[in-house]
Order: C-alpha cells, then structure tokens, then sequence
C-alpha cells in the first residue's frame, strides 16, 4: 500500500501543537490534542461588509472587479443612475442614455456594456449601451429585445443569454455574441429562462440559475459554440447576484427560492461542482455582482421589505486547519 510520505515525499510528523506554517495538504499528529489535522483550504469564503451605495435600487447591472466595479440601471432608484467603488466607497458618476432596469451588464470599471431591459414606463428594449469610463454612448442594438437576461465576456467581446420579452413573460434561450460592433445569434441555451446569474467571457460562460417560470437550479457551460449542462446549484434560485470571470470558479448569493422567499445564501463553482460556502451578511435580491475569480462584490437590491444599499464582499477561499476524524 503506497505510504503518505511516498505520495507527498515527507512523512506525517509528530508536533505538540499546530505547525507555524503548514503547506496546503500537509498532515499532522498534534501530540497536545491527539488528533491527526491536516492545512486545507476552506471552500466557504467568507464576507465582509463595505460602505452602503448613493442610490438605494434593485433590477439593476454591475461589471468590474470588488475594487474597481460599476453599477448601472435599475429600479426604484434613478433608473439610469451609475456609480464606481474602489473597494471603499461609492462614488456617483454619469447616468446612462436610457434609463433602464432588468438589464444586462459585464465588462470592467472603465470599458463596460450594457444591453436589454426595461425603462420605467415598461417598454421592452434591445438598446446597447457602452461605458468608457467617464460616459455612456449608445451603439447597436441586440437582435432580440428581451430583459432580465444575463451576460458575460468584455465590452468588445460580450455574450448576452437568456430573458424574456414584455409583456409576454414567455422565457426565451436566446444567445447572441458582440464583436464590439454587432450581435450576432449563436447557440440557444438548453433550458429557455430568465433571471438568471451569468459570468465568464464570450467563448468560456456559465448560466445557472433563473426561472422558465418554475425555479430553476441547472447550470450550462458555453465553449464558443454551444451549451452543455453541468452540475446544478445546491440552491435553485433567481434574481440573485453573481459573478465570476472563468468557467472554473463563479459565485452566485442571495435571491428568491423555490418557496418564494429572499435568502443570503451563496455558493462557489469549482469548475465541477457548486460547492455551499459562507452565507452573504444580508438576505435580499434583486441585487448585481461585479468581481473575478478570487473575490468579488454583490450591492443594492431588495431585502424582504424595501430597498437595501448595503454592499457585501467576498473573498475566496482561505486555507484552515482542520482536525480528521474518523468516518
């Protein structure tokens, strides 16, 4: 039987107490304690609380990183209201062309798109919309008019999927990629829905989540060309905030579940499975995400009464000791 120093090349050393600085995956006899530990990283995450936005909204779009991220559109609020964080506070800056809400946003702080949505007066839009850091500028439309959608990728090399039309709630698996100039209409999703959370680029995207209109917990994977489902969400939810750069780590928290109630929790994609990490430090929707494959930032939305401006930040995954008990 292979040994453990065999595979790791050092043998399970005996301490009276915990090393000052272990590696990821060393294993210990804790002589104090008696108990074998070993460093791993912890799949949780964990949450911390930032500086509350200007403008209190919901149905609104985020893009950007947890110290450089922008919000944009939303509801309740200054529909065209923008605003930039530097990981501390909050600043705002000019509004969008149209106001809109239940749209779609990704991009970074100063090179952002947005497409879709609604104005306040409910009229169903296809508008696109970039950001360059200072104004938004309107560009060419999506093929498809549709809100409550979901995107990923840059603000020249985008992807929009998913939403529904108004006011017909009928769910569309529509996908279409922006080459900086156009849309063009690729591969549908598998599972039509909307309000769903989305991240990644416009050739590597997840899609999980949403409503089609039951609650959906199904995750899809985009390779440039098509979808292939992958492993669901522990949690199905929509209206819930995301974000993530890659299709081996994303992060959706919050949203409203299969009973119909608005919770904090959050889950970690792994690029296999969703892994159920450290619950968010508020419950709400209807909220966006901006962040990158390490950490991240989820703001506004809709706690169970009212409008909320509270921010929350992740970060990932940090290495703990753990005791190993027998199973």
């Amino acid at each position: 039987m292979t040994t453990y120093k065999e595979i790791q090349g050092i043998s399970v050393q005996t301490v009276a107490g915990d090393p000052p600085a272990p590696l990821i995956g060393q294993i210990w006899y804790n002589s104090s304690t008696g108990n074998f530990k070993v460093y791993r990283e912890s799949p949780g995450g964990s949450w911390a609380t930032g500086n509350t936005v200007n403008n209190n909204r919901a149905y609104l779009a985020g893009a950007g990183t947890q110290t450089a991220a922008l919000m944009f559109g939303g509801r309740f609020g200054s529909a065209g209201a923008t605003e930039t964080y530097n990981g501390t506070n909050w600043t705002t800056v000019n509004t969008m062309n149209t106001d809109r809400f239940y749209l779609s946003g990704t991009g970074t702080q100063t090179a952002a798109i947005s497409s879709g949505g609604l104005t306040p007066g409910f009229s169903l839009q296809s508008l696109t919309e970039s950001w360059n850091g200072t104004n938004w500028t309107e560009v060419n439309d999506l093929n498809t008019a549709r809100h409550a959608l979901a995107g990923s990728g840059t603000q020249t090399a985008a992807l929009s999927f998913g939403g529904s039309p108004y006011p017909n709630y009928a769910k569309v698996a529509v996908t279409e990629s922006w080459n900086g100039t156009n849309w063009t209409e690729v591969g549908d999703l598998n599972t039509a829905r909307d309000r769903m959370g989305g991240s990644g680029t416009q050739t590597a995207a997840l899609a999980y989540g949403g409503s089609s209109p039951t609650v959906r917990s199904e995750t899809e994977s985009w390779n440039g060309t098509s979808w292939t489902e992958v492993n669901d969400l522990n949690l199905g939810r929509y209206n819930a905030g995301s974000f993530g750069t890659t299709t081996t780590f994303a992060l959706i928290g919050g949203g409203i579940n299969s009973e119909g109630d608005r919770t904090n929790a959050a889950e970690v994609y792994n690029g296999t499975n969703w892994i159920t990490g450290a619950d968010m430090n508020y419950t709400k929707a209807y909220q966006a995400g901006a962040g990158g494959t390490n950490s991240g930032v989820i703001f506004n939305g809709a706690p169970p009464a009212g409008l909320t401006g509270t921010t929350d930040e992740f970060d990932a995954p940090a290495a703990v000791t753990q005791t190993i008990t027998e199973v």
